[in-house]
């Protein structure tokens, strides 16, 4: 059996681990996005963070391995295979394979479901403030039937100054 076939198989194993978190930490973070808990979403967003540094740890890993066993660091699953002999390791690469490509392709979808939820969240947010900001209309009359046209101009809820 290829030495270097089997560690390539270990480390797409840990990819497709850590894949797989990151897939229920976007389900997670649609649902906190949608309830608007932010202080959540900030610790999910920092796992987030620390899966992808893996990922990053094992790619030159998964290069070096392809390398010795391809000659070059990136190549097709396919093209790979080709160039083993053992028949379980090439079943084993294919299944680890196919299963990082659905989990990616599911993970591409749900985190453009997400952009789109915090694109929704942040344009809210600033109508929200674009209102509350601006300067209500003057009051043609005030308290008593007294006419103050000038009373209310220029105030809103919060202080321009600031």
């Amino acid at each position: 059996m290829n030495q270097n076939a089997v560690e390539l198989k270990n480390i797409l194993a840990q990819e497709l681990n850590v894949y797989q978190e990151l897939l229920k930490l976007a389900k997670d973070k649609t649902k906190l996005l949608v309830d608007r808990k932010l202080t959540e979403l900030q610790a999910s967003v920092e796992q987030e963070e620390n899966l992808v540094q893996q990922l990053v740890e094992l790619e030159p890993l998964r290069q070096e391995q392809v390398m010795a066993i391809t000659g070059e660091p990136v190549v097709k699953l396919e093209v790979l295979v080709d160039k083993l002999s053992d028949e379980s390791i090439k079943t084993e690469l294919i299944d680890i394979g196919s299963k990082l490509r659905e989990i990616v392709e599911e993970l591409k979808v749900i985190n453009d479901g997400n952009q789109r939820l915090a694109q929704v969240g942040l344009e809210v947010a600033q109508h929200t403030i674009k209102i509350m900001t601006r300067a209500p209309k003057p009051v043609t009359y005030g308290p008593g039937g007294s006419k103050s046209n000038n009373q209310m101009r220029g105030r809103s809820l919060f202080d321009h100054k600031a």
